[in-house]
């Protein structure tokens, strides 16, 4: 197996010394012999080692030794090396990955590589299912299918062991499906809204002159959080009445690319919605639409406490979550119509399947309900 070491030295005349930082990476090569070789960042070395060939990589990939805790450590490792690249991971996907071997090295841990067999690991998928619900379980046992699938490619497994065995996200039993806020609810959040942004309180009025578009371009638009978060003001388009999605900022306040191709869309929006959206642009000459005062990107954190907890507050509306604003929006589609090809587009999702996955108990509603639902949505706006 290889290791990589910081090493730290200075260099240079004294008084005028310069701290140098180096890393080497250390292996065993086929024969035995201990080889070395230093690099100017952990990210060079790690890399280095995952390119080796086989005959040079047979020393350190002796999978007789390697345990799933240090194959796991090695999987984080070439994760966060890749999220420096053009296919960069979400850093909340990362903290994911991270809390899942967490969760499976207590039970797996120190087994070594060989010891794996078929037979262990349904055993393992059997106890992971036992102590969290299906969805929790199937999570981690996926992170841990993931593990093993890096190390085959890497060579230290000839086979995969968790090849064929998974872990059902529902039964047939227990289908999940999204929650969908009622048209009541939303319309009690913008009339909230409206009301909050004419608060005789300065402060709050402030703020609501802020978060009321918001509010509306989420419920009309179905557009992500970090979707809105980055939405530059140059995407919208007052004459068409559209908005352009080809921006994200993420969690960190970087801004990106959206998460998949499918992500790049123009949608539809209610001419009422973007006379809103156009007033408040007059108050501010920010890039973004939806900054924060000094023009950065408004955190999650933000809309989740300042704007989303408050307006639900006022709403006097039960907990859900800003996101289901968005099953709300696809709801809107289905129940005036749209196809699932239109649905898939207009939410952005990366395949047609994975709309049906989550709406499809709506598709396949009673028609006469769906027009009833479209009806009162339409009266939502209006309100």
């Amino acid at each position: 197996m290889s290791t990589i070491t910081k090493r730290t030295w200075k260099t240079g005349k004294k008084g005028e010394e310069v701290e140098k930082t180096a890393y080497r990476l250390a292996w065993k090569d086929a024969k035995g012999k201990r080889r070395f070789k230093q690099f100017p960042r952990r990210l060079d070395a790690l890399r280095y080692g995952n390119e080796m060939s086989l005959d040079e990589r047979a020393g350190m990939a002796d999978g007789g030794k390697m345990t799933v805790g240090t194959a796991a450590r090695l999987w984080l490792e070439a994760c966060a090396a890749q999220s420096l690249t053009h296919d960069a991971l979400e850093p909340h996907t990362l903290r994911s990955y991270k809390n899942h071997v967490t969760q499976f090295l207590p039970h797996i841990g120190t087994l070594r590589l060989n010891d794996l067999k078929p037979k262990v690991v349904r055993a393992f998928a059997e106890t992971l299912i036992a102590e969290n619900n299906r969805p929790s379980a199937h999570a981690i046992f996926g992170s841990f299918k993931s593990v093993l699938a890096f190390c085959r490619r890497q060579e230290f497994m000839q086979t995969n062991p968790a090849e064929g065995v998974k872990i059902k996200k529902t039964t047939s039993r227990d289908p999940k499906k999204v929650e969908i806020p009622d048209a009541d609810d939303i319309t009690k959040i913008l009339n909230a809204a409206d009301k909050l942004a004419a608060s005789d309180i300065p402060k709050v009025r402030r703020a609501w002159v802020r978060y009321r578009p918001l509010m509306y371009t989420a419920i009309f638009t179905g557009m992500r959080a970090s979707e809105l978060r980055g939405l530059p003001r140059g995407n919208l388009d007052f004459i068409a009445n559209t908005i352009t999605v080809d921006q994200r900022v993420d969690e960190t306040g970087i801004k990106g690319q959206p998460k998949s191709h499918s992500g790049y869309r123009v949608i539809q929006v209610a001419a009422e919605v973007m006379e809103i959206v156009e007033a408040y642009l007059k108050t501010h000459d920010h890039d973004l639409v939806f900054a924060n005062g000094r023009g950065n990107p408004e955190s999650h954190g933000n809309i989740t406490n300042r704007c989303w907890r408050v307006v639900l507050d006022a709403a006097g509306v039960q907990w859900f979550k800003f996101h289901d604003l968005r099953h709300y929006y696809a709801s809107a589609l289905i129940a005036v119509g749209a196809d699932l090809k239109m649905l898939q587009s207009t939410m952005g999702h990366n395949s047609a399947a994975f709309s049906v996955s989550v709406y499809g108990h709506l598709l396949n509603s009673d028609k006469v309900r769906r027009v009833e639902i479209a009806e009162k949505l339409k009266l939502v706006i209006h309100n």
